[in-house]
């Protein structure tokens, strides 16, 4: 079970399935984290975090004390964002230009 594991996530795989005959559920990581090496599994939360962003535009808070990830999950030109940490970041575009103002909110 650990090398098919090891060999999916080498292959940025996130879902993994069981490698029993005729079984198609999907391994939990959680479930599967008391057995696995704490280096794999780490991988395998990495890998399923990639996954699960990829298709957002993203970009990082240009506050140079900061740059947490922000990800732009409604589409469209963002004209301004708040990071995670409590930066307030504008610009004309997500992030992507520039011409920004940073400041911190105070949150």
């Amino acid at each position: 079970m650990i090398k098919n594991i090891q060999v999916k996530i080498d292959e940025n795989l996130p879902n993994i399935k069981c490698s029993a005959l005729n079984c198609e559920h999907l391994f939990d990581p959680l479930s599967g984290k008391a057995v696995l090496p704490p280096e794999l599994f780490d991988k395998w939360c990495d890998v399923l975090c990639d996954f699960a962003i990829l298709g957002f535009e993203r970009s990082y808070c240009p506050n140079q004390d900061c740059s947490a990830l922000i990800l732009n999950e409604c589409g469209g030109n963002v004209k301004k964002s708040v990071c995670p940490r409590g930066c307030f970041a504008s610009g004309a575009s997500f992030l992507g230009t520039p011409d920004f103002s940073v400041k911190r909110t105070g949150s």
